[in-house]
């Protein structure tokens, strides 16, 4: 069972059509992406350091899902490719709505939730190698995805606290395989 669908149950129904197919049966996707980055040089250092896409407009981007028989049920590797940068990270359930989406040193807890056949990652939780910090330290995190005629709509921007932005991306992408 894909993440989404283990995460939901019936209210998958609630998600468009697209949204549904991408998180039920697509493998790939493929499109463009256009990422922003911070301007300070602490946010630039951060997203550099934690692997983020570089600032680029219109550049190509590859979106693949992974699972595998040794995992948890549900649980995914969502692989992406932005402007040549590849960024990687695994996505496990972790209670009823909820799930860990970890990369390197981080690991985020959200909620997925959905919003007139939108899905959004509502942050919950945030550590990084394994110690819970507090809401302060918290980065701002927001996430959404949607469907626009044939088109599969990202947009995601992640910030920290007194330092603002550390990398926004959003695309346009469609079902490869």
């Amino acid at each position: 069972m894909r993440l989404y669908s283990r995460l939901l149950g019936s209210r998958c129904d609630e998600m468009a059509p697209l949204l549904r197919e991408v998180h039920d049966s697509a493998l790939e996707l493929r499109g463009t992406v256009s990422v922003t980055r911070g301007a300070s040089l602490p946010a630039r250092m951060l997203a550099e350091l934690a692997g983020l896409p570089r600032t680029c407009t219109d550049a190509p981007c590859v979106v693949r899902f992974g699972q595998r028989a040794d995992w948890p049920d549900g649980t995914e590797c969502w692989v992406r490719e932005m402007a040549g940068r590849r960024f990687v990270s695994r996505l496990i359930p972790v209670a009823p709505g909820q799930f860990d989406e970890s990369f390197g040193w981080y690991r985020f807890r959200f909620a997925l939730e959905l919003d007139n056949g939108a899905a959004a990652f509502v942050l919950r939780g945030f550590s990084v190698l394994g110690v819970p910090l507090p809401r302060a330290l918290h980065p701002q995190v927001r996430t959404r995805e949607s469907q626009q005629g044939e088109d599969y709509l990202f947009d995601v921007e992640a910030g920290v606290p007194g330092l603002g932005l550390l990398v926004g991306y959003r695309g346009r992408l469609r079902i490869t395989g």
